[in-house]
């Protein structure tokens, strides 16, 4: 759910600011728009509900954000945790990425090409994430799945905050520190995560 002031009518802008600057409160996000080099904000919540438990109701709880010391850095890091059911993989990570920085993860199978093992989501305004993407294990095309690795990385041209690509440069050319590979012409981050497959 989301309340962008900048597409309200007039009285609603004057309110809530042009762009959503006057927008205060624990529900407020930023996100860019492309014909514009500025942050608008806007109020917004997500939910994820359980399908398969039958979840039909939860409450709408402000969330907290805590800010790392290095938040906003150009030196990125990355503390993801991993779980698991027989759907899907679930990652929950703490970083000092920019919130509106585009993050996606992909699966890396031995002897497989994959692409429908893949994740997409905005970093939080406290740097963390969560990423849901397919289970390889429960897919029966994958025979004898051992280990495999999971891909972290942040996609600037996709990011939903113009303060990103300023900060990092348009081809990641400022990022720095242990996870930067270069990529053609690209600077890119890039965090590995070993799994231990069935």
């Amino acid at each position: 759910m989301k309340f962008e002031p900048a597409i309200q009518n007039d009285a609603i802008k004057e309110q809530y600011g042009e762009s959503g600057e006057n927008l205060q409160g624990e529900f407020i996000r930023v996100y860019a728009d492309t014909q514009s080099e500025v942050d608008y904000k806007k109020a917004a919540v997500q939910i994820e509900m359980a399908q398969q438990d039958g979840q039909k109701e939860r409450e709408i709880e402000p969330p907290v954000w805590e800010v790392p010391a290095n938040y906003g850095e150009t030196e990125i890091w990355m503390e993801p945790t991993i779980t698991k059911d027989d759907r899907y993989v679930y990652i929950d990570a703490k970083s000092n990425l920019l919130e509106g920085t585009q993050m996606k993860s992909r699966d890396s199978i031995p002897g497989y090409i994959t692409s429908g093992f893949i994740g997409m989501t905005y970093v939080n305004p406290d740097g963390s994430f969560r990423l849901i993407f397919k289970n390889p294990e429960s897919d029966k095309r994958i025979k004898d799945l051992q280990d495999y690795e999971i891909i972290l990385e942040p996609q600037i041209e996709n990011s939903m905050s113009a303060r990103v690509a300023a900060t990092y440069g348009k081809n990641g050319e400022h990022f720095t520190g242990k996870l930067v590979e270069q990529d053609g012409d690209k600077k890119v981050i890039r965090f590995h995560m070993k799994v231990k497959g069935i």
